[in-house]
């Protein structure tokens, strides 16, 4: 989990572990395959890393290019204003279109 580029959020295993009240031992393990956590326990790590639950489970690598569009497109769906959003996807398509 933490050691995959874009799911560690720059959490150490122990502030992980705090955050999902969980021991860092388990965490340390888990992430080291050394033992299988419930679905309860991947939602509230998921949860702490602000991701969905299946972002747990790719293992693919991701660019630097993806990390950057994923961080952005949260930025986005965490913005209060729709209009706002809008008028970024607006200027993305004409930026794109070129």
């Amino acid at each position: 989990m933490g050691s995959r580029p874009g799911v560690s959020r720059g959490l150490t295993q122990e502030e992980l572990a705090e955050r999902a009240s969980l021991s860092v031992t388990f965490v340390g393990t888990t992430e080291r395959g050394k033992n299988i956590p419930s679905v309860k326990t991947c939602q509230r790590l998921a949860t702490v890393l602000g991701v969905p639950l299946h972002e747990l489970f790719r293992f693919e690598a991701q660019t630097d290019l993806d990390q950057q569009i994923e961080k952005f497109a949260a930025r986005l769906k965490g913005h209060k204003s729709r209009k706002k959003v809008e008028m970024i996807l607006a200027v993305g398509d004409l930026l794109i279109q070129q």
